[in-house]
Order: structure tokens, then sequence, then C-alpha cells
């Protein structure tokens, strides 16, 4: 009686005994696998939120605007040796008339076998213009990208400024400024410019946002701008070199920023003109074009597009003396 009572006891204590082992070993697994469990969890969620961030990422994108590898400090540092002459932080792009480079992307609403639909035009009068002719400017363009409507980046305009128009005599081998200003003029044209069909531009002045102006560009249009015409001598012409600059800004300040959403390309050019004060004619008796640049992305960051009717390695070796 006494033995079964005492290993009744005894089963008693051991089973006890396994329940604390038991116990314990899960205390140990909790204090072990949970903490294991939730970091395998993190980085699960990680993991998705990365791949989530990429989809939807505008990298993605193929109307994403690239980088841009040209920043000050590379500039400091490579000014003796590339851009003596320069005094800027911006890029010259003196290569933007490079032959064959494509277009970032394809213009909204142009026909595919206009001349810039794919890359920069190439030069029309270049350094020659028609006997007589006596007056240059410069121009530009900006249009919606192919494929992106203007509705998914409404609260987006493009601020313009720093026209200018140089040329390189061609007697002194000096360059000479003949235009420089921030307020060009010009007007909403429809994209294939049918007809020279235009109406007022949406123009805002920018004068206490960095200077220029601002436009608001749709679908089906594209905004085209000049500065007021310069002299020029149609004999003494060894180059041409025409820029602007653009970025985008928001058209509320305090409104949501979709800069990063907006698909917006520009280019530049230039016109040689019979004088002054003729107008424009349909058979082109009164202007014709000096060359044309490439079209790029216009980003939320300042960036200079251009022309020119120089390689770029001719260019680069007597840039024009530019300062902005």
């Amino acid at each position: 009686m006494n033995r079964r009572k005492s290993k009744n006891c005894q089963d008693k204590i051991q089973r006890i005994k396994s329940c604390q082992q038991g116990f314990v070993y899960q205390e140990e697994q909790k204090r072990f696998f949970y903490p294991m469990r939730t970091w395998i969890r993190g980085i699960l969620l990680m993991a998705f939120i990365a791949e989530t961030n990429t989809l939807s990422s505008p990298l993605s994108n193929p109307l994403q605007a690239p980088s841009e590898p040209w920043n000050t400090a590379s500039l400091t540092m490579n000014r003796s040796s590339r851009y003596a002459s320069l005094k800027t932080s911006l890029d010259p792009a003196f290569h933007d008339s490079d032959p064959g480079v494509p277009n970032d992307a394809k213009p909204d609403g142009v026909p595919s076998h206009y001349t810039w639909y794919e890359s920069a035009t190439q030069p029309g009068f270049g350094n020659h213009p028609p006997a007589g002719w006596h007056a240059i400017t410069m121009l530009g363009h900006v249009y919606p990208a192919q494929g992106w409507k203007t509705w998914q980046a409404p609260n987006t305009r493009i601020q313009i400024k720093g026209a200018e128009t140089w040329i390189l005599s061609k007697s002194t081998k000096t360059w000479k400024q003949v235009q420089k200003t921030d307020r060009v003029a010009g007007a909403s044209y429809v994209a294939d410019f049918a007809g020279d069909a235009n109406q007022p531009a949406d123009i805002r002045d920018e004068s206490r946002n960095g200077g220029g102006i601002s436009v608001a560009v749709n679908n089906g249009y594209l905004f085209h701008f000049w500065a007021e015409r310069a002299t020029m001598n149609p004999t003494d012409i060894a180059g041409v070199y025409a820029k602007f600059e653009a970025r985008l800004v928001k058209a509320n300040p305090n409104g949501v920023d979709d800069l990063d959403s907006a698909r917006y390309i520009a280019s530049a050019g230039a016109d040689y003109w019979r004088n002054h004060h003729v107008q424009w004619a349909a058979d082109w008796s009164n202007n014709g074009q000096v060359a044309g640049g490439r079209f790029k992305w216009v980003a939320r960051h300042w960036k200079v597009f251009a022309m020119t009717t120089m390689p770029t390695e001719e260019i680069k070796k007597n840039p024009p003396p530019l300062n902005f």
C-alpha cells in the first residue's frame, strides 16, 4: 500500500517535472523563435514594399526623365580642362545638336515624318544665311511627351528664362552676344504647326520666382516662343549658339507637388529673318531655320536647352563666354 502510494507520488512528481520542462521549453521557443518569426516577417514586408515601389516608381516608366550627370562640383573640378571660359554651374548643352542622337521622348502630336520627330534638326542655313538677310532670333519649343497626358500633372507649369544667342565672328574668331533676355514672347500652337494655327498661351510672370515666365501646355499643342530679333552680319558668321533654361514649377504653390509625374520635353533653335519687321510668310520667304537642338526632359531643376551650328568638339575648343 505504502509502496503503491510512494510510486503514485513519484509518478505525479515526474509528470509535474515533465510539465515544467515542457513549459520551460515552450518559453525558450518563444524567446528564440518569436523574435525570429517577427524578424522574418519584417524582411518579407520590406521586400514587398520595395517591389511595390519599384513597380510604381517613375524609374520603371519608359517616359521617366533620366538622372543628370552634370553638377556644380564636377564642373568646378574640370573647368580648366573642359570649358575654361565658362562661368556656369549648368551644362551648356553643346551636344544638343549632335546629329543622330535621339530625343529623350517624341513630341506629342507631331507626325513621324517631321525631321525633328526623332532627333535634333540638322542645320538649315547653318552659318550661311541668305544674302540680304540681317536679323536672327533664338526660339524654343515645349511639348508634352508622346504617350503622356497633361491631366496626370495638373499642378505643373514650365518655367523659362535665360534666352541667349551668340555669334562667332568669321573675321575675328571671337564670340558676340546678340540676344539676352528673360522675357520671351510666344503662343500656343497646334502640335504639328498646321496652317500656323495658334492661340494666346497661358503665360505667368515668374520674376519673383527665379525669373522669366511660366506656361501651361496641353496635349495637342506646344508652346513656341522666341526673343526679340537681333541684328547680324550675314557674311561674318563662323558659328551660332542659342540657348534657354527651363524647369518645372507648381501652378499653385500651395497645391499638390506633381512635378515628378510630369513628362514635358523642350528644345532650342534659331531662325534667320530678312529683317526686324517682316512677318512670317507661308512660303518661308521671310525667315528660315539656322539649326535645332534635340528634345530633352524638363525637370524640377534648371537645365539648359541649346543648339549650335558647330560640331561639339569644335565649340568646346572655343566656347562662347557664358555666364549663368
